[in-house]
């Protein structure tokens, strides 16, 4: 196809995966006290792990749009951006989990906070790549209903064990 339909299409992605994330944001937000009470040995530990779920799920997005960023700039041969993103992300995460928990005695809490600012900081940086290289193919980035269904359709298997192998991860 042509690279304005691939722009269309990675658009569609994106916007999959900004709207998933919240939905599986929302479901593990609000589904926390009973995640973290089945894996909790007190309840000071059911508490902690409490606040981290819910601060944390909303890393969930970012990390869905980083994805779906990633793969739009393998798609145009571009692996060196999302290898220095994530690197710099990492970092930050470090960084501020390091000055949050210890610094200001935040606890796990400190150390969600870290990383839902470090994920959001990657998926705004890969969004702002992105859009230019869908500006300069003159493409909308707003929502069109027909490409976030194409990409579902497209990315279903994919979209199950990402869901999956998250949930997991962030429970783990």
């Amino acid at each position: 196809g042509s690279k304005s339909e691939a722009m269309s299409s990675a658009v569609g992605a994106l916007w999959l995966a900004a709207g998933l994330g919240l939905a599986l944001a929302l479901v593990v937000f609000l589904s926390a006290r009973p995640i973290a009470l089945i894996f909790s040995s007190s309840m000071l530990v059911h508490r902690a792990a409490v606040d981290y779920l819910q601060i944390a799920s909303w890393s969930i997005p970012a990390a869905l749009i980083v994805m779906a960023a990633t793969g739009v700039l393998r798609g145009v041969l571009d692996l060196r951006t999302p290898l220095f993103v994530m690197i710099a992300a990492n970092l930050m995460n470090i960084i501020l989990t390091l000055a949050l928990v210890f610094g200001l005695d935040l606890g796990l809490a400190g150390a969600a906070v870290g990383l839902v600012l470090a994920q959001w900081f990657a998926a705004l940086w890969l969004l702002l790549v992105v859009w230019r290289r869908v500006r300069a193919q003159h493409v909308k980035a707003s929502p069109h209903l027909t490409a976030i269904i194409r990409s579902a359709a497209d990315g279903f298997a994919l979209i199950i064990r990402t869901a999956t192998l998250r949930a997991v991860l962030l429970v783990a």
